[in-house]
Formats: structure tokens, sequence, C-alpha cells
């Protein structure tokens, strides 16, 4: 059983969730089985974020 994990970080408001999003769309649609889980601070911009796609 091969698994892929890909973490992308980043400061809000840099694009790291949508990033993450395209990324797990992508591998949805070409038939993987995807598991997201992604962090983010309570600021609006600023704070570290997280997208992890496995």
């Amino acid at each position: 059983m091969n698994e892929i994990t890909i973490r992308i970080g980043g400061e809000s408001g840099e694009g790291t969730i949508s990033g993450g999003d395209i990324i797990a769309l992508g591998a949805a649609r070409w038939g993987y089985h995807v598991y997201t889980f992604r962090t983010f601070p309570a600021e609006i911009l600023g704070g570290p974020c997280m997208f992890q796609v496995r």
C-alpha cells in the first residue's frame, strides 16, 4: 500500500488552504482516497496555518 502525505505551511492570507484544497480535489478526481487536515489561527491575517493532504 503506497501512501503519500503533502503538507503545506504558511501565513494566513497567503493561499495555503486554497492550494491544499486544489491538490485534494485533483487527487480525488484522479481516483485517490483523500484525507485532509487543516489548522488556522483565529486572526484574519498573519497567523501560521497548515494544510495536510493524505
